[in-house]
């Protein structure tokens, strides 16, 4: 088999697939999507080898700095010939030429366009997951996102197999930059200055946090719904791992050895240069330990949720309305998945769509109703003879909302 894929390489390194969705070029090769986010380069290796593919070429547009350097590591992991050209369709790597003059209609720069400048924004996603352990909850379990390094020459130390279960699309926190170092492994992945982090925490964005103190929040939370935030923090230093929510998705990387968490509390092993498999076996362990009661777990992972709301709208507290605690109806250990909550701050009344990340204004009813409905309380009684005979029209008026937040 033959595959080809259109690429973008971002000003920071990141390689987003372009959307590729309206060609319909059909010729030597099949078009190809392959996720750089939520897979690594052995989950790529695995991958040709399934598809039994011959050739992987790449087409990118931007600066393609960082994928030359991962293609010449791919290529020494791997039978398939893998190639990169650029947009002028120069070829860049490669052992043969290909035959490519099918696809240089394409409007790369159009393609393009979505993904430019975004660079930015993932530098500051990644820090915060970092510091906090807070990943998307679509990521993958030990799947490495981000690395800490004590000193840039370590990465020579670390093990292969460390390396090549990261997430392509990942990147390294370095403390100490010594540039004397030429080992490849250095090149693969998007190099960052550690003070991206240790200027977050200075200027108190982000807080420790005990787990007796997260353990009296998240009960006050629970039981009635309030959440206070008095010094508008983003978020809690390495929360996913007082939460006992860690998914590893992070290490950090020092010279006596490797550890879980920001903080250096939860050491992992005593070798720079452990396997990944040997990591995993310390994390099971590890994780078993700090497991989280089950009906804990919904509001352990709402609450740094919760924290970041408020920053954002600059309130100190508020009043949030979940499945998952209590206002005027009793928490639910589950509930299904729901994409939108209730705000209370003062005697503002608002509610967040989680699915497009937008607030509406809404009255008390509103959110009387909105309880209920995260509950599966709609058609109580009790709801019924408390609206009496405006219910049926304010139903009405509720789903229409919902509908379309």
């Amino acid at each position: 088999m033959k595959l080809i894929t259109m690429v973008y390489e971002n000003e920071i390194g990141m390689i987003e697939e372009l959307n590729s969705s309206n060609l319909s070029q059909k010729g030597e090769y099949d078009l190809d999507y392959f996720d750089f986010n939520t897979n690594s380069i052995s989950d790529f290796i695995d991958y040709l080898e399934f598809q039994d593919c011959e050739d992987y070429c790449y087409i990118c547009a931007g600066s393609p700095n960082r994928i030359m350097k991962l293609i010449n590591y791919l290529n020494t992991l791997t039978s398939t010939n893998i190639h990169l050209y650029n947009t002028k369709f120069e070829k860049l790597i490669g052992s043969h030429n290909l035959s490519l003059d099918m696809y240089k209609d394409i409007d790369f720069e159009k393609l393009s366009e979505s993904l430019k400048n975004r660079g930015s924004l993932q530098i500051e996603n990644g820090t915060q997951a970092i510091i906090s352990g807070l990943y998307p909850n679509g990521l993958r379990k030990n799947l490495i996102k981000h690395l800490y390094v004590e000193n840039l020459n370590m990465l020579a130390d670390l093990h292969p197999s460390l390396i090549e279960n990261m997430a392509i699309n990942s990147g390294i926190y370095v403390e100490k930059n010594n540039e004397d170092t030429k080992e490849i492994i250095k090149y693969i992945y998007p190099i960052f200055d550690s003070e991206k982090i240790t200027s977050k925490i200075r200027k108190n964005e982000f807080k420790p946090l005990t787990k007796e103190k997260l353990e009296k929040d998240i009960e006050q939370v629970r039981s009635t719904g309030k959440v206070f935030n008095p010094d508008l923090i983003s978020g809690y230093i390495d929360y996913s791992t007082v939460s006992g929510i860690s998914n590893n998705n992070r290490l950090f990387i020092y010279t006596d050895g490797i550890y879980q968490d920001y903080s250096k509390q939860v050491k992992i092993s005593n070798k720079v240069n452990a396997s990944y498999t040997e990591i995993l076996i310390k994390l099971a362990d590890v994780n078993k330990n700090g497991k989280v009661e089950e009906e804990k777990k919904s509001i352990n992972k709402m609450y740094p949720f919760f924290i970041s709301i408020l920053r954002l709208l600059n309130v100190k507290q508020a009043t949030f309305i979940t499945p998952f605690n209590t206002y005027n109806l009793p928490y639910q250990s589950f509930s299904p998945d729901f994409h939108i909550i209730g705000i209370i701050s003062d005697d503002l009344f608002m509610v967040y769509s989680i699915k497009t990340g937008q607030f509406y204004k809404v009255n008390e009813q509103f959110i009387v109703l909105l309880e209920a409905y995260l509950k599966n309380q709609l058609s109580s009684q009790d709801l019924k003879d408390k609206f009496k005979d405006s219910y049926d029209k304010l139903l009405n008026e509720f789903m229409e909302l919902i509908q379309h937040a």
